[in-house]
């Protein structure tokens, strides 16, 4: 008897050592496949930022990390974002988590007009926004204004107070500005305009047809700095008042890395002069009355001090491929000269014009835009008080020390500009992250290691280096002398190695066998910017 019932004790105190001794090691299972799962999400953010889906592996074909396997599903939603739902094995664990992230963001042009100690907007402005990914500005209007507008999506930030000097009555009979302005040009100037600007055109019709509005309209989010206001008479129609969570966090501007020397004197143009898909640098260029600049993408082109004189022309084309243009000082448009973005395809890739801040905080007045004509991209002059003129149509986004919007000007924010980019890291934004819970699958259940099922099954499980599916590209770049190349196939890093700067990519899709939207993926510049910013990120944080 007492033998029996210590050989019972002992089978007991066996078996719960046993199931304590499964419990334990399952939680250390569990734990290891979470940070495998979070390893995946790593991998999987990495391929986001190079332009690819984010998918990694299958549940049949997995990836290997150390003792255990994961996989990683991809799937698109609404306005670009992806969601990145990744599963790690190791042994008996499981774990799922996933992840929300928005692609590619460019931190200037996500924030649209933004003035990091104010905004100043005038009287009779137009605000609006579109996604130039969907077509054409025309073709996203809406009814019910009484002039063209999509009626939404436009978004201007501060850090600071947002001042609307709309005044507190607007007197019938009060000529458009815009109209004031053409017609305060001289005769040969107008002419210009009107050859050169597709949207002059229309905006003296919506004059002529007193069609142009009475008032300030914001069509979309008006956001001022954190315990800082919006100061209006209250004549402004404005559409969404949001608050700042946060403190919005620019990167410091970059010069770009150029190949040669256009001119090591200064360049004084009297007629006209284009230069096509240049990588250089020069000390002073200025245009006089009756001289044209015109520059064709893609186009890198650093100029310490830029004069557009009353009468000069400076034409941007960046139809086959973006055009950066760095201000190393002075960034000087008078009245009367012409600003013109001549191509607004949908297709085009933008004009970046960025400006470092002065060596003297106080000579914040360097860059002076009081220019006609037409603009598609991103002006970014974080140390300079910059003033949106009356007479130029933009489209894109900017951001500046001080931003001001001049009377009866018409802007419109691309939300296009939010990704892709020149002149800036572009990185993903990351929106969500959750825990899955899922119920175990057949071969948890069963207890086998992911690995040795594998080794039975006779399956090879992936590297992360060769997880993705998306491996043959399209890529133009400029090569070490800033000609312009191609690239058609598998992309590896002996042939990223002779890209000095990739102008864009386009990855293959294996499952529609087609070329996914051309896009500049982050770090694909030959310099360690990109982790700077991130530094500046986390120490925000």
């Amino acid at each position: 008897m007492a033998v029996f019932v210590i050989a019972g004790l002992g089978a007991y105190v066996v078996q719960v050592q046993s199931a304590f001794a499964r419990r334990q090691c399952s939680a250390i299972d569990k734990k290891r496949a979470l940070y495998v799962a979070e390893a995946g999400l790593a991998e999987a953010v990495l391929a986001v930022s190079q332009g690819r889906s984010g998918e990694l592996g299958s549940e049949d074909v997995p990836v290997r990390f150390h003792d255990g396997v994961y996989w990683v599903e991809s799937e698109s939603i609404n306005d670009g974002r992806r969601v990145l739902t990744s599963r790690g094995r190791v042994g008996i664990g499981a774990f799922t988590v996933r992840l929300q992230v928005l692609p590619n963001v460019n931190p200037v042009g996500n924030v649209g007009f933004f003035g990091d100690e104010g905004v100043l907007i005038g009287d009779a402005v137009i605000l609006d926004g579109f996604d130039s990914r969907d077509g054409s500005y025309d073709a996203q209007t809406v009814t019910g204004f009484g002039f063209p507008t999509t009626g939404a999506d436009a978004l201007v930030q501060s850090n600071a107070d947002i001042v609307l000097d709309d005044a507190a009555t607007w007197p019938l009979g009060t000529p458009d500005p815009y109209l004031v302005h053409v017609k305060g040009l001289p005769t040969e100037i107008q002419a210009q305009l009107l050859a050169l600007d597709p949207t002059c055109a229309e905006r003296l019709a919506l004059s002529a047809a007193n069609l142009v509005p009475l008032y300030s309209y914001i069509l979309g989010a008006l956001r001022a700095g954190v315990d800082h206001t919006v100061q209006t008479n209250g004549n402004t129609k404005i559409l969404t008042l949001t608050p700042s969570e946060n403190e919005v966090l620019l990167p410091d501007v970059i010069e770009p890395i150029t190949r040669l020397d256009v001119e090591t004197m200064d360049i004084v143009l009297v007629g006209k002069k284009d230069v096509n898909q240049v990588s250089g640098r020069t000390k002073k260029i200025e245009v006089k009355k009756g001289g044209s600049l015109e520059l064709h993408g893609p186009a890198v082109l650093h100029v310490d001090e830029l004069k557009v004189k009353k009468g000069g022309v400076v034409i941007l084309d960046d139809s086959s491929g973006p055009i950066h243009l760095h201000i190393g000082k002075k960034l000087k448009f008078e009245a009367g000269s012409l600003l013109i973005s001549s191509n607004l395809d949908v297709a085009s890739r933008g004009c970046y014009i960025s400006i470092p801040p002065p060596a003297d905080p106080k000579n914040d007045d360097d860059v002076e835009l009081k220019c006609s004509g037409v603009f598609r991209g991103i002006l970014y002059a974080p140390g300079h008080r910059i003033t949106l003129p009356t007479g130029l149509r933009y489209f894109g986004a900017a951001s500046a020390k001080h931003l001001s919007i001049a009377d009866g000007a018409w802007v419109t924010f691309d939300k296009a500009f939010r990704h892709d980019g020149v002149g800036v890291p572009i990185l993903p934004r990351q929106n969500s992250w959750e825990i899955i819970q899922e119920e175990p699958r057949a071969a948890l259940k069963i207890g086998f290691d992911p690995l040795a099922d594998l080794r039975r099954r006779g399956i090879e499980p992936k590297t992360p280096a060769n997880a993705s599916p998306e491996a043959i590209a399209h890529a133009a770049y400029l090569d070490a002398n800033g000609l312009l190349q191609s690239f058609d196939g598998v992309l590896d890093q002996t042939q990223i190695g002779a890209m000095d700067r990739v102008i864009s990519l386009r990855w293959l899709d294996p499952v529609t066998d087609s070329y996914g939207e051309p896009l500049r993926p982050s770090g694909m510049d030959p310099d360690d910017t990109i982790e700077a910013y991130r530094a500046q990120v986390r120490a925000a944080r």
